[in-house]
């Protein structure tokens, strides 16, 4: 008679076993798909793209909608207060910083990304080819010195933000095609990493904006 206290057998890990069978699950791990390697690339040529694309439009645009453009940014009562231009420059971040990060978690986010990034870009150039045909090259100076570090610093945190957010909706879409299985706790750890990455760019954002703000209301009442 065998002794009770004789060792049990060791568990076979997944892979071992009668014909290599796999006994346990193996985790997933959800990746983005191949065909965007690195988003933070392709949502730059398509901001690039649409710029271009803004320009190009600006020379055929309507006459009222040059003017309108011109007469905002060359008003010098558009500038006339700091925290008047904060709460617009704030705004407006909060609002685009927002879209990406609900974009992230939305399985058709990579689609809402070109969009947007794609839409952001005609509406600069668009706005740069208004001000030069109306103001010539005193009014793009004029535009770029009022505009450029609030919508550079804006571009850049939107597109930092897009890249996290693109390691949450791209596995999303694999998951909503059945072309990955689900697995609990896949997309948790990129979530939060895409929300604090939110919250912190949203900090840097008021730094950025108050900044901008104080520039723009300094060379508005210098050049305007």
């Amino acid at each position: 008679m065998r002794a009770a206290s004789q060792a049990a057998p060791p568990l076979r890990r997944g892979g071992e076993g009668i014909g290599g069978n796999h006994f346990l699950p193996q985790p997933l791990r959800l990746r983005l798909p191949r065909c965007l390697p690195q988003p933070l690339l392709w949502f730059t040529l398509l901001f690039f793209a649409g710029y271009m694309g803004g320009l190009a439009a600006g020379r055929v645009a309507l006459p009222g909608l040059c003017a309108g453009f011109a007469e905002y940014y060359l008003d010098k009562q558009s500038f006339s207060g700091v925290g008047i231009v904060f709460a617009g420059l704030f705004l407006a971040a909060f609002v685009q910083l927002s879209f990406v990060l609900l974009a992230g978690y939305c399985a058709v986010g990579m689609g809402l990304f070109v969009a947007f990034f794609g839409v952001k870009g005609v509406f600069l150039g668009l706005c740069t080819a208004s001000l030069y045909q109306v103001g010539g090259a005193k009014g793009l100076v004029v535009y770029w010195l009022l505009t450029w570090l609030p919508e550079i610093s804006l571009l850049v945190l939107t597109l930092l933000l897009a890249g996290s957010a693109a390691r949450v909706c791209g596995p999303l879409f694999s998951l909503t095609l059945g072309s990955a299985a689900p697995h609990a706790g896949g997309l948790a750890a990129p979530a939060r990493r895409c929300l604090k990455q939110y919250l912190l760019t949203l900090f840097f954002a008021v730094f950025l904006c108050g900044f901008g703000a104080c520039a723009a209301v300094f060379f508005a009442s210098v050049l305007l």
